[in-house]
């Protein structure tokens, strides 16, 4: 006859064998499909203005399709922090695209969130200012577009919960007021997102976003799907790949350690880090004139 001693010793053992099985693949699927319901940031002005000491100036060049061979203009975009903490954030867009160069029109007016374009040609300029007040809010912004297309200027003061603008569209001029929360972040449909420093695979970014082409408030979520390698300047860069989706659209951004966006994708449209930009001397910050002019 079998003692039960040493029966109950094995189903002990075996107990515990399962449990700490059970344990480790549950752990295993927490890190590799959850990982990203403890990682999810509120992402704001602050996180990405606060770490910023001195002006910066970043520069894009603007391609369509692979080949990556004819450019068809650029995104420039300088941060400026000022001596009683505000910042002004100033970017220029130049923009030349038609269908006899393979450019596909829907697409450049999908991605400028505008019906479709009955021209097969687009000349575009565009230049934004937006002001950030010291509690990294969104204080008032400027904005004009200029093209074959059509004429826009927008002016927008911030007052609690909305923005008020005065709008001027092709020479018809119109306020309106457009409900915003706070933490709002100016965008455009060209500038590539714009994340914190140090990412990690699996981390995900939550924004909000006021466009003034379209006068729309939107929210945006932006997640760290992986970690690669990228030929960037003659050299290989490590970079985090950053997933965007905003509305309708998607975008891809390849971003490095010091958090420059190298490459960006939306559409068939790619922003290259223009390589020369980090040749350039370094941007000093203007003194501003008070109202007498001194």
């Amino acid at each position: 006859m079998t003692s039960p001693q040493p029966q109950r010793k094995r189903i002990f053992i075996s107990g515990i064998i399962i449990a700490f099985w059970i344990f480790m693949l549950s752990s295993l699927v927490w890190r590799e499909f959850f990982a990203y319901l403890s990682s999810t940031h509120q992402t704001g002005y602050e996180q990405t203005l606060k770490p910023l000491k001195e002006a910066q100036s970043d520069r894009m060049l603007i391609y369509y399709g692979s080949s990556q061979v004819k450019e068809l203009g650029y995104i420039e975009s300088i941060t400026i922090p000022q001596p009683d903490g505000t910042y002004e954030l100033n970017t220029r867009v130049k923009l030349e695209a038609d269908e006899a160069s393979g450019v596909n029109m829907k697409q450049l007016s999908k991605m400028l969130g505008l019906p479709e374009l009955e021209e097969n040609k687009a000349v575009i300029g565009l230049k934004s200012r937006a002001l950030v007040g010291p509690d990294f809010q969104l204080k008032d912004l400027f904005f004009q577009l200029k093209s074959n297309i059509f004429d826009l200027q927008c002016e927008g003061e911030m007052k609690p919960g909305r923005f008020v603008l005065s709008l001027e569209q092709n020479g018809e001029k119109q306020k309106r007021e457009v409900p915003v929360p706070s933490g709002t972040m100016f965008m455009n449909s060209f500038e590539p997102v714009s994340v914190p420093k140090n990412l990690k695979v699996g981390e995900e970014f939550r924004m909000r976003w006021f466009d003034a082409l379209t006068q729309k408030y939107r929210e945006v979520s932006s997640k760290v799907l992986s970690k690669d390698e990228l030929f960037w300047n003659k050299e290989e860069h490590t970079v985090h790949v950053v997933r965007t989706d905003f509305g309708l659209l998607s975008s891809s951004s390849w971003v490095d350690k010091e958090g420059r966006v190298l490459k960006h994708e939306v559409l068939n449209f790619t922003f290259i880090r223009d390589p020369k930009e980090d040749e350039a001397t370094k941007i000093k910050t203007p003194v501003k004139k008070n109202k007498e002019g001194q």
